[in-house]
């Protein structure tokens, strides 16, 4: 028998009566339903005041909502959303937002997530950037030609030319890679590049019929650009780029201002 008066640990919003996945929730506490109306939230209990951030807590966080997403519409929390008690998460949190959650719930059905990423081939961008500049070849070759100790402001020169071109290479590859592939999305959220050489870095929102269709649009894609990009798609998974909620929401936003949106392109 569960305390209402404990904390409880918040995974994801799902439709009332959803499969339990048959992963463990964070420190290996159980999984159960927490049910109003039409909707429910997967949550579990937990014995600490607050989950430790650990590779193992958020590795079981996701491993829940992603086996969570297999099976039906999951709406993920954030790691490490905590509510006081299920009493007080059932009469605030849930009896304010069940109307708004349905609706999420409703527009996010049958709905995937996909991200895409494009990275330089070795350095493809640098040798293409430079023969397309008769600038940079007169300052590479201007510095060839004279002592290092002498050449101190055309280095900086030339350093700063090639952060700029590289910046706009960059965008419009990844404009070149997105009007290629959103044709098959609902949306397209753009992600922050890792590095330099990552060109590219978007995920997707797609339909689950549309998924394989996305997929080969990609490889044409890629086949295409093989000679300067090389291509990794990750997913399908859970829709962590595009649904997000937080410890705000359980503390007093009203429903249209609730942080479950579509971000990005529509």
């Amino acid at each position: 028998m569960t305390d209402p008066d404990a904390a409880l640990y918040l995974y994801a919003v799902v439709p009332v009566g959803a499969p339990l996945p048959g992963a463990t929730g964070i420190i290996g506490e159980p999984l159960r339903l927490v049910e109003r109306g039409q909707i429910a939230v997967l949550a579990s209990g937990l014995p600490e005041a607050a989950p430790r951030i650990s590779a193992s807590n958020v590795r079981a966080h996701q491993q829940v909502v992603e086996e969570s997403h297999l099976a039906t519409t999951t709406l993920p929390f954030r790691f490490g959303v905590v509510a006081d008690s299920e009493e007080s998460f059932v009469d605030s949190f849930l009896a304010r937002h069940e109307a708004a959650l349905a609706r999420k719930l409703a527009d996010f059905e049958d709905l995937t997530e996909v991200r895409v990423s494009a990275r330089y081939v070795g350095d493809a961008a640098l040798r293409e950037l430079v023969a397309a500049s008769r600038r940079l070849q007169r300052l590479r070759e201007a510095i060839a030609r004279r002592p290092a100790a002498a050449t101190y402001y055309e280095r900086i020169a030339l350093g700063e030319e090639v952060a700029n071109g590289l910046a706009q290479l960059r965008e419009r590859d990844a404009e070149t890679c997105s009007a290629s592939i959103t044709r098959h999305a609902r949306a397209e959220r753009r992600l922050r590049p890792s590095d330099e050489d990552v060109a590219f870095h978007a995920a997707y929102l797609i339909e689950q019929r549309r998924v394989l269709a996305f997929e080969q649009t990609v490889e044409q894609l890629a086949a295409a650009q093989r000679e300067r990009l090389e291509f990794e798609l990750t997913g399908p998974m859970a829709l962590w780029d595009f649904v997000e909620m937080d410890r705000n929401d359980l503390n007093g936003r009203s429903s249209s201002d609730l942080a479950v949106s579509t971000r990005g392109r529509g």
